[in-house]
């Protein structure tokens, strides 16, 4: 009979056992060999980012910062101290750039700073957005070069007012 098999059950078992051991000389076909140290599967957590090797951008403060202290607690005013704070607004400004994912230049930063810019017409007042990315608590703040953070969450906040808002409307 030419299509049935010479191999016996028995033959076949003892087959399994040779190639599962790798030691089938036969060259039949071998099951592949488990690794001997495989590697543990890859989480999330195993792949953060590290913030600190990161090659991000650095955000450079917009202008020099320098403040005069008139030492009020003279009787006379004279002899200010000049401080100038470049260094320490600097520092801090790597520090947002790397940790925060700064963004600046995108839509959402120009219609920001559309509306910024509508708001000092007529002033001397230079200022720019700068959106941070990471975080979710609503923050914003200004730094005394003129640059305004705002953090990812006050837009959801921002949405979340606006979605309750029009509800009422309709109702």
């Amino acid at each position: 009979m030419a299509g049935e098999s010479s191999i016996t059950p028995t033959d076949y078992n003892f087959r399994v056992r040779q190639a599962r051991a790798g030691t089938d000389s036969s060259g039949g076909w071998k099951f592949p060999q488990k690794p001997k140290n495989p590697e543990p599967p890859k989480s999330p957590i195993g792949q953060m980012e590290d913030e600190f090797q990161s090659q991000k951008e650095i955000i450079k403060p917009a202008k020099s910062v320098t403040y005069t202290i008139a030492r009020p607690y003279r009787k006379t005013f004279d002899n200010p101290i000049t401080v100038n704070i470049d260094d320490k607004l600097e520092k801090e400004f790597a520090y947002l750039s790397i940790t925060h994912g700064l963004e600046i230049g995108t839509q959402r930063n120009a219609i920001l700073q559309k509306i910024v810019v509508d708001m000092t017409r007529n002033t001397d007042i230079q200022t720019r957005v700068i959106i941070m990315n990471k975080g979710n608590d609503p923050n914003a703040f200004v730094t005394p070069d003129g640059s305004i953070f705002v953090n990812q969450a006050v837009f959801r906040v921002c949405l979340i007012i606006k979605n309750s808002l029009f509800q009422q409307d309709k109702i």
